[in-house]
């Protein structure tokens, strides 16, 4: 499946207008109760088998977001950069 990146910006965008002005807790509880509908949401009959699967989904999605922890540091480098310029 090809990944339309600009639908993923268009989205990642407007969670983070949502959550940017949260309190840190609210963020955090926020996007945890997101992960967690998502994980179950992936449903089977087999409960040992949607337990592996589901924990591989976790496993996953971590690896990505520390994937793109130093992508999403460096742009937020930027924008403080550009907001705040240097005297």
């Amino acid at each position: 499946m090809t990944i339309p990146i600009d639908e993923v910006a268009k989205r990642a965008i407007a969670m983070h207008e949502y959550v940017v002005n949260l309190p840190p807790e609210y963020q955090s509880v926020v996007i945890a109760h997101l992960l967690a509908t998502w994980i179950a949401g992936h449903q089977g009959d087999d409960k040992a088998a949607l337990a592996k699967f589901r924990e591989e989904l976790l496993t996953n999605h971590i690896k990505l977001v520390r994937d793109l922890i130093p992508m999403e540091d460096a742009r937020i480098r930027d924008l403080n950069a550009i907001s705040r310029p240097s005297d």
